[in-house]
């Protein structure tokens, strides 16, 4: 998108178009939904804790079987890893 466009938006001297609105999303890494989320600092902490989850589902989801039943082994680990030391 064109700077200019751009500006005008953020001047609400322009309208955006639903395409326009999907390619902020994707550019951002969010969903369109996200876009229209007002939140507050609590709420936002929280989104982005949802994001990370999000973020590791998509990484894995790109690895084989093999791949993935490694990481579940490593994070079940560091989990009682955790656990252990908050006992």
């Amino acid at each position: 998108m064109h700077y200019t466009y751009i500006g005008a938006i953020e001047r609400g001297e322009r309208n955006l178009s639903l395409k326009a609105i999907e390619k902020f999303a994707r550019g951002l890494g969010v969903t369109i939904s996200d876009l229209f989320a007002f939140t507050s600092p609590e709420e936002k902490s929280t989104g982005e804790i949802e994001l990370a989850k999000r973020e590791v589902l998509a990484l894995l989801n790109k690895r084989g079987n093999k791949t993935v039943r490694i990481v579940l082994k490593i994070v079940k680990d560091a989990l009682q890893l955790l656990d252990d030391r908050d006992s």
